[in-house]
Parts: C-alpha cells; sequence; structure tokens
C-alpha cells in the first residue's frame, strides 16, 4: 500500500490483513412440511409467463438463473410459511407482484 499521501513512515509495516466470514444462520426446514420453509422447492405462479420453481437455499448457494433462490431475498422472504394455494406480496423494485403458491416440496 502507498503511504505518499499519509503521515505514516515509509518503513512502518504493513498491517494485518483480516479477513472474517459471515456467520451462517440459515434456517431449518420446517417440521411442517407443507408450508413454505428453507430447502422447499416451490412452484408459483404470477411470477412469469406460466409456472416458475424455486428452490430455497443458503445465500452462498443462490443462483437466481438456476432457479435457487436465498432464504433472505425478498421472493423467499414473502412466501416463508406460505402454504399451497396460498397468495404471497413479492416487493420488488419495479413494483409489486402477487404471486400463488402451486406446489412445495422437500427433496
Amino acid at each position: 500500500m502507498s503511504r505518499a499521501f499519509s503521515k505514516e513512515r515509509d518503513d512502518a509495516p504493513e498491517p494485518p490483513l483480516v479477513i472474517t466470514r459471515r456467520p451462517h444462520h440459515a434456517p431449518e426446514p420446517p417440521a411442517d412440511r407443507s408450508q413454505v420453509g428453507y430447502g422447499a422447492t416451490v412452484t408459483l405462479t404470477g411470477a412469469g409467463e406460466g409456472e416458475s420453481t424455486y428452490t430455497i437455499v443458503d445465500e452462498d448457494a443462490s443462483d437466481a438463473r438456476h432457479g435457487k433462490i436465498a432464504f433472505s431475498s425478498p421472493l423467499a422472504e414473502a412466501i416463508l410459511g406460505k402454504a399451497v394455494g396460498q397468495t404471497a406480496v413479492w416487493h420488488r423494485p419495479v413494483g409489486d407482484l402477487t404471486v400463488t403458491i402451486r406446489a412445495i416440496r422437500y427433496d
């Protein structure tokens, strides 16, 4: 690191680089498997043309293009705890969207 514009001495050692990992707080799948929870694969209508299927995963495993959404994402937060046939409001930056739960499965 250049010290050209700082008041530190040029011969002072570099400060140590500290890398910390985020704590892992993924919830457990619910005991009631009829509700959407962590680890569920959920089929929705209203999130696009036809049906869309998403799996609720840990933040590090999320990949929306492949249908894997983080449990802390706005869509997951909207549908967590819902059952088949219920609707949820997905709060998106481009506007709210109402989605309907069509199927829930746990693999």
